[in-house]
């Protein structure tokens, strides 16, 4: 009988006894995870609100939140160090509820006070596994467009400040500014966002927790009048991307060719770096699998021309916990041997076989399965850099201009900013340690 070993759990990982003389270890890439204080044992990750004594309390995380029923300094710990978060210009009589999470629809994560601006305008805090959100939300146009809070006790080396964004809710988004003077934190949300916004519209910044997770795409994006050649040329060859996102519980992988009055063409690559330390130096790999779960239906519009697939290639991005457009080529490497990444390369090595695009599934796990080359890339001390590409991107294909019509080839996976690990992407490793065991080892970003 399988029996997990909770003596060597970790903040990202449990390990199995399979009853066979086998072991498993699943592994995540994010926090699955916290230690207890009281006792400094590793226990699972919850984090769901619960109240108690007027108080929304989540404090089974890497991190601890207490967000008072009736909002004024909501209370955040992390490494040690405490925090106070003070909302500026709030009604103070409005009171907090429980409710889901507006983004990924895990049960019980947010707080969430209603027209506690005024009319129109919410403020929730989000509890991720991996970070913490607050979000203001509005239903219709502010009158105003800077956004003030106060932080006490705030330590720029304990409490990590993502860069915030503005998304409305048909997927429109932008990174936005923010600025800290003395202990106020100011967002500066762009007021011509929201004149063709789909309301609501909400605005985040991520306080003060986060556990590392780089996975996501970057993609680059050209407007041609219409869709050519030259503009595939450019796209496919640059260096640089023009958006790069790691912060979403979901991101597009493919090309998008727009006629009609869009007129474009981008193309967007996956990126998934996955600490694989744990098989230690003398692991012997024999298969692994690359597990994926779309969080929306494929987009297969040039089903059938030979180039509509998904293969894993290596990824060379610089920083496992982030990614930023310079990261866009490194995404693949050519024949040419050229290990320092360069997407724009001919016979682009795959580390798998294609996948078709009609073939994915939205209601089960995709199994993306490494050949001999792409078991090679596995780091048995370090960090795994895989990543996926569209076929047409892959072999430098431009389908042609579609017209009028608005072609994607492309997939949407779920990303380890999902609010639990049910869904996230996972590399599945079978392997042998040492001269006498073997076991089945399961990554989970």
């Amino acid at each position: 009988m399988r029996q997990e070993l909770k003596h060597k759990r970790s903040l990202n990982a449990k390990h199995f006894d399979n009853g066979d003389g086998t072991f498993a270890m699943e592994a995540h890439i994010g926090h699955i995870h916290y230690k207890d204080r009281q006792t400094g044992k590793f226990e699972n990750c919850d984090i769901k609100f619960r109240e108690e004594n007027g108080e929304f309390i989540v404090d089974k995380a890497s991190y601890e939140i207490k967000v008072p029923k009736k909002l004024n300094k909501v209370k955040f710990w992390v490494n040690g160090k405490e925090m106070d978060i003070t909302p500026i210009g709030i009604k103070s009589n409005v009171e907090g509820k429980i409710v889901d999470d507006p983004e990924t629809g895990h049960k019980g994560n947010v707080i969430r006070f209603d027209n506690v601006y005024g009319q129109g305008i919410h403020l929730e805090f989000v509890c991720r596994t991996g970070s913490v959100k607050k979000y203001i939300v509005f239903d219709q146009k502010p009158d105003k467009f800077d956004w003030k809070f106060k932080l006490d006790g705030y330590n720029k080396d304990k409490h990590i400040l993502w860069k915030p964004r503005i998304f409305d809710s048909n997927n429109k988004s932008q990174n936005i500014e923010y600025d800290i003077k003395g202990n106020i934190l100011t967002k500066h949300l762009p007021e011509k966002f929201f004149d063709d916004a789909v309301y609501p519209v909400r605005t985040d910044t991520t306080t003060s927790f986060y556990a590392g997770a780089g996975d996501g795409f970057v993609g680059y994006h050209e407007d041609a009048d219409p869709p050519s050649q030259a503009a595939w040329d450019t796209a496919h060859d640059t260096g640089t991307g023009t958006v790069a996102a790691y912060e979403s519980t979901a991101s597009d992988m493919g090309i998008y060719i727009y006629g009609a009055s869009f007129d474009f063409v981008k193309i967007y690559r996956g990126f998934f770096p996955i600490d694989t330390s744990g098989l230690g130096s003398t692991a012997e790999i024999s298969a692994a699998i690359l597990k994926v779960y779309l969080a929306i239906t494929v987009k297969d519009n040039y089903n059938g021309d030979g180039f509509d697939y998904i293969s894993v290639v290596k990824t060379f991005q610089a920083s496992t916990s982030e990614l930023v457009t310079a990261d866009y080529e490194d995404c693949g490497y050519g024949d040419s041997g050229d290990a320092g990444g360069h997407a724009s390369d001919a016979n682009i090595v795959k580390g798998s076989a294609d996948f078709d695009v009609s073939g994915f599934s939205t209601i089960a796990y995709n199994d993306l399965t490494l050949n001999a080359t792409g078991r090679g890339w596995i780091s048995k001390t370090g960090t795994t850099k895989i990543g996926l590409r569209e076929g047409h991107d892959i072999e430098d294909d431009f389908p042609g201009d579609p017209g009028e019509a608005l072609n994607r080839e492309t997939i949407t996976p779920k990303l380890s900013e999902t609010a639990d690990t049910s869904n996230d992407p996972y590399l599945s490793i079978t392997y042998t340690a040492g001269e006498t065991s073997t076991g089945m080892f399961a990554m989970f970003n």
